[in-house]
């Protein structure tokens, strides 16, 4: 790009040191329709090639990388609609603010109506793309003709291309690593069997760091179709390979490898009906079997106990709860309490707390909950928690188990160490409309009621209640703050954050669901 380094060269050095404008600008220029209107005015000449870069810039083109892209077919005709003006603006207003979420929920509602972005936003938008990862599966379809045709001009906006085109095999067998796996994890979301068809056929030539992180997309979309695949990968030469396909398996109830665990435990796990007495054999060694299925010889989840008892708490940890409610004919929360009086229990509340996260078993989750909270204050857990078990659960279950912490508090006030504040301040988990509307009643109580300023990690859960709560509670929830509490100073721009990032979101909602005002 010789036009441009010799343009920067004269806005550094001055007009007055050249002798005659730099002819490599004149004639990059120049076929783009952008001439000197006058040879003699260097400096009007200048200003109107920096315009004229920045004009390319804004489109993603450089001067080098067109030369030979000029002669490209025009853009096709759109296919779909554009968005209102309304929906231009709030796309704006997002791209100002950097809410990543809520365009996600915009461009949503875009593919939803078949409607494309209008293409001012082209360019800034796939330029965000190509830093919100997360963005890109939700930007591509609303991009239009034109953006795709658009994307083709500019190499940072090649992941266009890597999404569109499942059906070009040379992005996975030429690309870096990184566009390997990004072309591979749009094709295990559209066509999941071809992908792992191309996963099977790379599989003797990668290393096994990319071995590891084909396996991990694998997770979208997990079907009894891959458990064939991931039985052969249980006899790689590479522990991390190994351990990895146990966690696909593991997440497959009727897999193979969860039969074979069950059979293993056998002997080492009885119930004594008449005690109501959960008994533990503790196996003498890790044999070639046990690793063969998941167990990790040096692994240590619960380091109060010796290496035996880990060996059989991760046996246990990959067999879905239900299988022992169903051999026993026990509620998760009959044996929870039973095992709870044993020299056992840490071994057998986090195998099967670590089992109901793997297999998402609302029931057993929610009855571990209850089990942990009613009990925490005891001395025997106090080197055991069970925080993992609530990765990965349902939005049915969050709210249920944050509903319950509020009724087992007293207090109808809040305190950053208040059990729910952590709780709350996870990602990817929306609110119910009864719990939104209870949280928020409780945080403006708290405001009423005390002078203390600080409350750092309260207002981090206002932060995220303006993504969480449903778009639609905005007039209710904007009604009764206490404006003449002592604390309200120090609350006062959290509050008008959280309304405004609220309201904006059931703009969104309401202008395409044809209703402009909330």
């Amino acid at each position: 790009m010789e036009g441009w380094k010799e343009l920067v060269k004269t806005v550094l050095l001055g007009t007055s040191t050249q002798r005659k404008d730099s002819i490599a600008v004149q004639q990059e220029l120049k076929q783009y329709g952008v001439e000197a209107v006058d040879s003699s005015d260097r400096e009007n000449n200048t200003l109107r090639a920096l315009a004229a870069y920045t004009q390319l810039n804004k489109a993603g083109l450089t001067t080098d990388s067109l030369k030979n892209k000029l002669l490209y077919s025009s853009c096709p005709s759109e296919k779909k609609e554009v968005c209102s003006h309304k929906a231009r603006l709030q796309l704006q207003h997002i791209l100002q603010n950097n809410y990543e979420e809520i365009l996600i929920e915009l461009l949503k509602i875009l593919d939803i109506q078949q409607q494309h972005i209008p293409h001012q936003l082209l360019p800034n938008l796939l330029t965000y793309g190509t830093i919100h990862k997360n963005v890109r599966p939700y930007l591509v379809p609303c991009l239009g003709e034109r953006g795709v045709w658009l994307s083709q001009f500019n190499p940072h906006w090649n992941y266009v291309h890597r999404i569109l085109a499942t059906n070009d095999e040379r992005i996975f067998e030429l690309g870096s690593k990184d566009e390997r796996l990004e072309y591979l994890e749009n094709l295990r979301r559209l066509q999941p069997q071809k992908a792992l068809q191309l996963i099977e056929k790379s599989w003797s030539s990668e290393a096994h760091a990319i071995r590891v992180s084909f396996l991990n997309v694998l997770y979208l979309n997990l079907s009894y179709d891959d458990e064939a695949f991931l039985e052969k990968c249980l006899k790689d030469r590479r522990k991390e390979v190994r351990e990895k396909a146990v966690e696909l398996l593991s997440h497959l109830p009727h897999a193979a490898l969860i039969g074979r665990v069950q059979k293993l435990l056998e002997d080492a796990v009885q119930y004594n009906p008449q005690k109501r007495q959960v008994s533990l054999f503790l196996p003498e060694h890790c044999t070639t079997e046990m690793k063969e299925n998941g167990v990790r010889v040096r692994y240590k989840p619960l380091p109060a106990e010796g290496q035996k008892a880990n060996w059989l708490a991760q046996l246990m940890a990959l067999t879905p709860p239900s299988y022992w409610s169903k051999q026993w004919d026990k509620t998760p929360e009959e044996l929870l309490k039973e095992v709870a009086q044993t020299n056992w229990h840490s071994i057998l509340i986090w195998a099967w707390a670590t089992a109901a996260q793997r297999f998402q078993d609302h029931n057993w989750i929610l009855a571990c909950h209850r089990f942990y909270v009613d009990t925490q204050y005891n001395k025997r857990w106090t080197s055991l928690s069970i925080e993992f078990m609530y990765e990965g659960m349902s939005d049915e279950v969050f709210n249920t188990i944050a509903l319950e912490y509020l009724t087992d508090s007293h207090s109808q006030s809040l305190s950053d160490d208040h059990p729910i504040v952590n709780f709350l301040l996870r990602e990817d988990q929306q609110w119910n409309e009864e719990l939104s509307k209870k949280v928020i009643h409780r945080i403006k109580y708290t405001i009423a009621q005390d002078s203390y300023v600080f409350h750092w990690a309260l207002k981090s859960v206002l932060k995220r209640a303006a993504y969480a709560v449903p778009a639609g509670l905005y007039p209710v929830l904007n009604q009764n703050w206490p404006e003449s509490s002592k604390s309200w100073h120090s609350w006062q721009m959290e509050v008008n954050n959280f309304l405004s990032i609220l309201r904006f979101r059931g703009e969104v909602l309401n202008v395409h669901q044809g209703n402009d005002t909330l």
